[in-house]
């Protein structure tokens, strides 16, 4: 699953976790989707859970950079208003007067397609496209 690895990359890069101990990642309500087609292909559709410990008050730049990762990383959830809806979700437990516990919930997907060769299985990830990208295709 990528966009695990990568959401990891985006909160460190733009110095949004000062301390890796302070960051919990875990997947919950997982399931595999078998895409029919004659390649072997499948989905991988879940929740990412995210948990900042002692994180600055107010915390709109997480949110923000996490609006910006899942427009590019996961278009058909933002751009669908119904899906939309339930895209991001956030629960803050204030510890201080400057900081809280953040958990944060985002629906993701990962597309997997499995090429076979004599040397055995490979995998790849594929990468989202856009509704609008996948029309013209």
């Amino acid at each position: 699953m990528k966009k695990l690895t990568q959401l990891r990359q985006m909160l460190t890069e733009n110095h949004l976790i000062n301390n890796p101990d302070s960051l919990q990642i875990s997947v919950k309500d997982g399931n595999v989707i078998p895409l029919t087609n004659e390649k072997l292909t499948y989905s991988y559709r879940y929740t990412f859970c995210l948990t900042l410990d002692e994180y600055p008050l107010p915390f709109d730049d997480v949110i923000t950079h996490i609006i910006s990762w899942m427009n590019i990383n996961q278009p058909e959830f933002m751009t669908n208003p119904t899906l939309r809806q339930q895209a991001i979700r956030f629960n803050a437990e204030q510890i201080t007067d400057t900081h809280c516990r953040l958990h944060i919930e985002l629906q993701l997907t990962d597309r997997i397609r499995v090429e076979k060769s004599e040397q055995g299985l490979t995998y790849h990830a594929i990468s989202d496209k856009s509704p609008d990208e996948r029309y013209f295709e």
